[in-house]
């Protein structure tokens, strides 16, 4: 299984495939701690297959533990990360868009990924073909799932907070 496959694979399903894998694992420790304790008397068969079982399901374990982590804080996947900045970037030459601010997605599920995401439109822009055109391009990637798109006028950029308004003008949004 490659890295892309590893990263689809559902996480219920790979944890039940190591937890039948450590079952058995522990089976054949014990048949052959138990042949070679009645054969030779190395009673020190026994920790030292316990010792190399445990070492092989911490080690097959870890990718789980990380992937469950991750779902859990909500990170956006790794595998999509520069396509999402790329898929942004486009954000940007759509007619009508100044920029975008406060671009967020992570992982619901899985398998699910949803975003949210600030575009910021001339006063004159039609609104409705920006959305459209943005969250087609995101679909297009096939990077999100659900997409939720706040369209911001110029004019609701200048009633924002001074604060929020200068730091969205040295990041060159507005």
């Amino acid at each position: 299984m490659d890295e892309e496959e590893e990263a689809h694979a559902n996480l219920n399903t790979r944890g039940l495939f190591l937890h039948v894998l450590a079952d058995a694992l522990g089976s054949v420790g014990v048949i052959i701690s138990s042949t070679l304790i009645y054969f030779f008397q190395w009673t020190v068969s026994d920790a030292v297959c316990s010792m190399i079982i445990s070492l092989l399901i911490v080690g097959s374990v870890w990718p789980l533990i990380r992937g469950s982590a991750l779902l859990l804080l909500q990170r956006a996947p790794v595998r999509q990360q520069r396509r999402t900045q790329e898929a942004l970037e486009k954000v940007n030459s759509i007619e009508g868009v100044i920029g975008y601010r406060e671009p967020r997605f992570w992982s619901l599920t899985d398998s699910e990924v949803v975003g949210t995401l600030h575009v910021h439109v001339r006063q004159d822009a039609d609104e409705q073909r920006v959305l459209s055109a943005v969250v087609a391009l995101f679909r297009e990637h096939d990077l999100v799932q659900n997409l939720a798109v706040q369209i911001e006028k110029e004019k609701f950029l200048l009633q924002m907070d001074p604060q929020t308004r200068m730091q969205m003008q040295m990041n060159g949004y507005a």
